[in-house]
This record gives structure tokens, sequence and C-alpha cells, in this order.
């Protein structure tokens, strides 16, 4: 949901309007992921690397930065 970013960078939004029958026409696409360009020699899980709790504040818009750029 996009609550979690709304509020945190106060945005004057109430809804964000989505035409439902457009959204039911849209052709759904199932790309192939080719693993020799996906695959990553150091990779390390996001299971391993955060905690549920941690995987859920960033989701909500946690690693965003808010301040002075």
């Amino acid at each position: 949901m996009i609550t979690p970013y709304v509020k945190k960078f106060n945005l004057d939004v109430s809804l964000v309007p989505i035409d439902i029958p457009i959204l039911y026409k849209i052709e759904m696409q199932d790309f192939e992921i080719e693993s020799s360009i996906a695959y990553q020699l150091n990779f390390i899980s996001i299971e391993i690397r955060e905690t549920p709790q941690e995987r859920e504040f960033y989701s909500k818009g946690g690693r965003i930065s808010v301040g002075k750029e």
C-alpha cells in the first residue's frame, strides 16, 4: 500500500484513482529470468541479512531518506 509513503512525505493524497475496467484489460506478462545474468557470486539472501521486522519496516519506505539533498 502507499499509505506509509503518503504519511512519510506528508503528501496531499487521499485516493489514487484506478480505472478497474482498464486494469482488467491489461495483458499480464511473465518474463523469464536468465539465471546466468541474475547470478551473484557473493549473494546473501534477504532472509539472512534482515529480520522479518526489518523487512516489513523497509517495505514501508524505511530506506527512503527524508531531508536535505
